[in-house]
């Protein structure tokens, strides 16, 4: 062994052992992805709407930035869903709580008088929770839930 800091290690190196590949994806998840994606566009579609509706000035830059982050890590964890992360599972079944709850207050509030959303916002709303609970019971299941949990560990 030389005392030298520049001579090479003197570990043995041997290549990795291959990894199992992994498992099938299951049709739920593809279908939960793309309902995922098109709830997203309705999202931003919707965003977009009520930021025309704001005047412009810092209560405009300051929702449109929310807007913004919150649309940023929807689509990471969105990803994370699609590539079989169960952080990200977990994460989406947040984002869906809250979500509702959004929606149960804007609900309530159209009911109030003087405080009427258009219908065009009401409409993408409920189709926005049409399309979250379909993802909800595809993440559910049976096939979908085995397929993450066999994800687990994998980079």
């Amino acid at each position: 062994m030389s005392d030298s800091p520049y001579a090479p290690p003197q570990a043995t190196v041997a290549d990795a052992t291959p990894s199992a590949p992994p498992p099938p994806r299951p049709d739920g998840i593809d279908r939960a992805v793309t309902l995922i994606w098109i709830d997203f566009a309705i999202g931003i579609t919707a965003s977009v709407l009520q930021l025309a509706k704001l005047k412009a000035g810092v209560g405009l830059a300051m929702v449109g930035g929310i807007y913004l982050a919150t649309f940023a890590f929807s689509a990471w964890v969105y990803i994370g869903v699609g590539n079989g992360r169960h952080w990200a599972r977990a994460a989406y079944f947040i984002l869906i709580v809250l979500s509702f709850l959004g929606t149960c207050i804007m609900l309530l509030r159209h009911l109030r008088p003087g405080d009427a959303q258009s219908t065009l916002d009401i409409l993408l709303t409920l189709i926005s929770l049409g399309l979250e609970i379909d993802v909800v019971v595809l993440l559910l299941s049976r096939p979908v839930r085995e397929w993450f949990y066999s994800m687990r560990g994998r980079a």
